[in-house]
């Protein structure tokens, strides 16, 4: 916390990102750990989010502000039914929790409309171009969309700016 105190970034400014594969008897300390960085006013983001029982397990618990989707649910995903039906109930969960979904590892248009009509808000991937630190350069996610699909409806929600009572967060 020191080094947040001395830093000339607000916390809220800074998203940790914690991979959801998380050892049995690692989360107690984990919590412990991040319950400052939380307070302070850090965002969290867990990688590697997918419908399998224990990332929702962790997932609920961290109360992230960002799941990012794992690539193998992206991938192929304007094929696959299947796929769709996990992520969709995932963008639902997202919903419920106010956490924002980024999918990972988009590669086609198709993919993209896909994602965009489940409603995910935020990705990467090749088809959306190299990582950037120019916000302009997300004007293109509606642009590359193929026609018919709208992102305005599915808008992330405005960053959360609350704080967590660390007594009722475990």
């Amino acid at each position: 916390m020191l080094i947040l105190e001395n830093a000339a970034v607000e916390p809220a400014r800074i998203m940790l990102e914690l991979t959801e594969r998380i050892q049995p008897g690692q989360l107690r300390p984990l919590l412990d750990a991040l319950r400052p960085l939380r307070r302070s006013g850090m965002g969290l983001a867990v990688d590697e989010a997918g419908p399998d029982a224990a990332s929702m397990r962790h997932i609920r618990v961290l109360k992230p502000d960002v799941l990012k989707v794992r690539p193998d649910l992206v991938a192929g995903i304007d094929t696959d039914p299947g796929r769709q039906y996990l992520l969709a109930d995932l963008v639902e969960f997202g919903r419920q929790t106010s956490a924002v979904l980024a999918a990972v590892g988009i590669e086609t248009g198709n993919e993209l409309a896909v994602l965009t009509r489940l409603g995910i808000s935020a990705g990467q991937g090749h088809f959306l171009g190299k990582p950037t630190l120019e916000p302009n350069d997300w004007a293109t996610w509606s642009a590359l969309a193929p026609e018919g699909t709208s992102r305005a409806r599915h808008r992330a929600p405005e960053p959360r700016m609350e704080t967590r009572n660390p007594s009722t967060d475990i």
